[in-house]
């Protein structure tokens, strides 16, 4: 395993890492990936990793961002360095959504929107994130024109993946190292369920001897199948609630949305508040995760089989479970010359800091 580290303002290569103690690298689908880095002290590692600085695998078009370094002496009189950080995704999160976007069109443009708006070209220049250009994406010919708007102030990459969990789409920033420059892309795994004729399917299961590890969660804790959203505030004026979703009796589980930052400007503003409300409840879906170790040496092989994104079949005939679900996590680890696959295929719970979104 080698580690490439990059500066952060121009790309240029600043030096090599080849003795790593541990390398946690998660990739995820719709939300940011991230890394945990633990190396011994050496004058050359601590001259490489700093805040700020980029890394990445070499040859991977994911590159991160090092936002965190703690050096350490255990008792033994060990010294050895951890770097935490965030892919280059996590930059969206430098900016807030400053320009409401009310509008009728796909998903997959929304997101090159809200990104253009406030990122790459947003009115005033000094909001524009430096050598990022939008990728030319593959069309998705089964995403269609919604009605959408947006939280004014909104965390740009919360409302990028808001969007993109409703439409099961993902986004990353990728990174052209030779041409030193970043590419917003969205992006859509491919079908590999056992069911469909389309790709080589792709199935876990312990009976095929793929799978080491695996966990299963069966949660309804975020499920909801109603909702009731209310639009703009204003005094000595009824506010306008609308209902989403359905449901009877104790199938039905409502949750109110707040839509007050969607202007009423006219036009047709129920379906606008109709729109958030639908995208609530998309991430308010029944959950079935499973969480597997993966076997590298057998069929089918990450990132030439199945990577992120992709839907596949899970299978465990003894607990009575089959599944079709999306790989939305991979955590690789690399430690002592060993390599092992981490993948969560489904939408997990939320995490306590995902529910304060800390």
């Amino acid at each position: 395993m080698e580690l490439i580290v990059y500066d952060h303002n121009t790309l240029t290569p600043l030096g090599l890492i080849e003795e790593i103690t541990s390398l946690l690298w998660t990739r995820r689908y719709w939300s940011v990936g991230e890394f945990k880095l633990l190396l011994p002290f050496t004058d050359h590692h601590a001259e490489l990793i700093r805040p700020r600085r980029l890394i990445g695998k070499r040859g991977d078009p994911e590159l991160a961002e090092i936002r965190y370094v703690y050096i350490r002496r255990n008792n033994h009189g060990m010294e050895e360095i951890e770097a935490q950080g965030r892919f280059l995704t996590g930059w969206l999160d430098k900016r807030v959504v400053v320009v409401p976007l009310v509008t009728e069109m796909d998903t997959q443009s929304i997101l090159h929107a809200l990104v253009d708006m406030n990122a790459i070209n947003p009115a005033n220049t000094d909001r524009a994130l430096p050598d990022i250009f939008h990728a030319i994406d593959e069309p998705f010919t089964d995403s269609g024109v919604i009605q959408y708007a947006v939280q004014q102030y909104l965390s740009l990459r919360e409302a990028c993946q808001n969007a993109a969990v409703a439409a099961k789409l993902g986004f990353r920033i990728e990174t052209d190292i030779r041409n030193k420059v970043h590419f917003f892309r969205v992006y859509k795994g491919a079908d590999r369920t056992a069911g469909q004729t389309e790709n080589m399917p792709c199935v876990f299961s312990p009976d095929f001897d793929n799978v080491l590890e695996q966990q299963f969660t069966h949660s309804i804790e975020n499920y909801r199948t109603a909702g009731y959203v209310g639009g703009q505030e204003r005094e000595g004026v009824p506010r306008l609630i609308v209902e989403v979703g359905g449901g009877v009796g104790l199938g039905r589980d409502e949750e109110f949305f707040d839509a007050n930052d969607i202007e009423d400007k006219g036009g047709n503003y129920a379906a606008k508040l109709r729109s958030r409300g639908e995208a609530e409840l998309a991430n308010k879906e029944e959950s079935h995760n499973f969480t597997s170790k993966i076997d590298l040496n057998v069929t089918p092989r990450y990132k030439e089989d199945f990577d992120v994104g992709d839907r596949v079949t899970c299978i465990n005939r003894r607990w009575g479970v089959s599944i079709n679900s999306r790989v939305t996590e991979v955590i690789e680890t690399y430690q002592q010359g060993k390599t092992e696959l981490d993948v969560t295929f489904g939408v997990s719970l939320p995490t306590l800091s995902e529910k304060l979104r800390i």
